[in-house]
């Protein structure tokens, strides 16, 4: 009997449930920290926050295999263009936010 290493990843399995539900809960608190009737201040708060989930979760998409792409799973190794590109975005979108955010918080721009 031959084993392949390779199938178990052939089945979207969803993101380890402890791990997305801090980020949910981080994302709430990015959401609820950066709306518009707000103090100014915590407006950069939430963008850090939602910068660091935005990476979080490019993170466990890497890891995995596994990217969701506006309404579906992509892999990894079936659709390897959809996947880095999705990959790249999240990712500089994220980064974007947490360096913005710092320099808001700096006092080098306003958000």
């Amino acid at each position: 009997m031959m084993f392949d290493p390779l199938s178990r990843h052939d089945e979207f399995e969803g993101y380890p449930t402890g791990r997305v539900l801090i980020l949910a809960a981080l994302f709430a608190a990015a959401l609820y920290l950066s709306r518009s009737g707000s103090d100014v201040s915590s407006h950069e708060w939430g963008y850090l926050l939602f910068g660091g989930v935005m990476l979080g979760l490019t993170i466990m998409d890497a890891r995995t295999g596994w990217a969701i792409v506006l309404y579906r799973p992509v892999n990894r190794s079936k659709e390897p263009t959809l996947y880095w590109t999705s990959i790249a975005i999240s990712s500089a979108l994220g980064l974007a936010a947490v360096v913005f955010s710092v320099g808001a918080l700096l006092g080098y721009w306003s958000l």
